[in-house]
């Protein structure tokens, strides 16, 4: 059963392929007749159940396996999820004023807790989570750098979390046990731990993603622009990874990440380029495009297709500035892309790209890189490649 699902895929698509099964069950669920009558001792009945339900205890199992953090306790978990069909078909009766999937759900749930609290009192751990609240069992989340205070930098972490995630992972890093914690909330010690585990995960996501970005820029010395193309991401992401990892590990403020990283950079640009009705336009229409820039420039007006061509010729004009400034192989190649900009220009470009990816002061733009840069997108108008 369980052991047909390909864990090789997304596990956003494993959850959504099961759930589609399993509702399909739920709509169209089997007569409470054929229950009965599979219980009176008819094989033939009893494996048409187990079959038919199978969709549905692949997804109760996806949909809880996210709470668990090492392998045993997730192979514990297929176990008591398929005892609990079986027990569940010999025993379900139309009395218990509940259809057969609320009463299987009942029996799943009831045996997880019982079975899971009995593997970690034997371990004597919690899913990653030390019992008496040890900070460092939570902060450490494979953590490598051994001279880090990990009660502060759990504190920071914790800023992924919804409020209610703050409040248990908090209470516990400050030392409140489990135990005391479930019964100030009127809660359970397992549920706890099940949202401790969560938090984790949601935790583990964000920071693994920082971690590896500036590993990568800052023991292997990779260009951002190299990082970027690699990882299938933006600058903007890069820089927002790094900020973060500075605001984890020093004392940089928290950034936000953009929700759209390509606008939000040609609207930066657009805002230090553009002015009055020009950048209300202009950004009106990046709503409504998103990152089909070509599909806007074809269908505005010509005024205005000149706005979005400044943008993009000040975008291909920073990069090749500040690809200048990183250790790359093709140095020689950049020098000579870099000898066509004034000093003036450099320094502008320059600043522009700090003001995008690092929050810095907004550049001036003088008049000399304006005149100069309106002359560039007239001579790159024709070929300049919108992406």
């Amino acid at each position: 059963m369980l052991e047909k699902i390909d864990f090789s895929k997304d596990y956003g698509e494993i959850f959504a392929e099961a759930k589609k099964k399993a509702f399909y069950v739920l709509k169209n669920p089997l007569a409470d007749e054929i229950f009965f009558k599979a219980q009176l001792g008819d094989k033939e009945l009893l494996d048409k159940i187990y079959i038919y339900y199978e969709p549905v205890v692949e997804y109760l199992y996806l949909k809880h396996s996210p709470m668990y953090d090492n392998d045993f306790e997730k192979q514990e978990l297929i176990s008591v999820f398929q005892d609990a069909l079986i027990r569940s078909i010999n025993s379900y009766k139309r009395k218990y004023g509940k259809s057969f999937y609320q009463y299987l759900e009942s029996c799943a749930c009831t045996d997880e807790a019982y079975v899971l609290k009995k593997i970690r009192a034997k371990v004597g751990r919690t899913s990653g989570v030390i019992e008496n609240g040890d900070v460092e069992g939570f902060a450490s989340l494979g953590d490598d750098v051994v001279d880090l205070n990990r009660s502060v930098l759990a504190q920071k972490l914790v800023v992924f979390l919804n409020d209610t995630e703050k409040d248990v992972v908090l209470s516990i890093l400050n030392g409140e046990s489990i135990q005391d914690y479930a019964k100030r909330t009127g809660s359970y010690p397992e549920r706890v731990i099940s949202k401790l585990t969560y938090a984790k995960k949601k935790i583990l996501k964000e920071y693994l993603t920082c971690k590896n970005i500036a590993k990568e820029f800052f023991t292997y010395k990779k260009p951002v622009r190299q990082i970027a193309e690699e990882n299938n991401m933006s600058r903007v992401e890069v820089h927002y990874w790094l900020r973060l990892h500075d605001f984890l590990y020093n004392e940089g403020q928290f950034p936000k990440m953009p929700d759209n990283p390509i606008v939000y950079e040609r609207t930066k640009i657009a805002e230090c380029l553009l002015s009055g009705y020009n950048l209300r336009l202009y950004k009106k229409w990046c709503v409504s495009a998103g990152d089909d820039f070509r599909r806007v420039v074809d269908r505005s007006l010509k005024k205005y297709q000149e706005a979005f061509y400044l943008v993009e010729t000040a975008r291909y004009n920073m990069r090749a500035v500040c690809d200048v400034n990183e250790h790359t192989p093709d140095g020689l190649a950049a020098k000579l892309r870099l000898r066509k900009f004034s000093n003036q220009e450099r320094e502008f470009y320059r600043a522009l790209y700090k003001h995008i990816m690092l929050d810095d002061e907004k550049p001036v733009y003088t008049y000399t890189v304006e005149r100069k840069l309106q002359e560039q997108v007239y001579e790159n108008v024709v070929y300049i490649n919108i992406i």
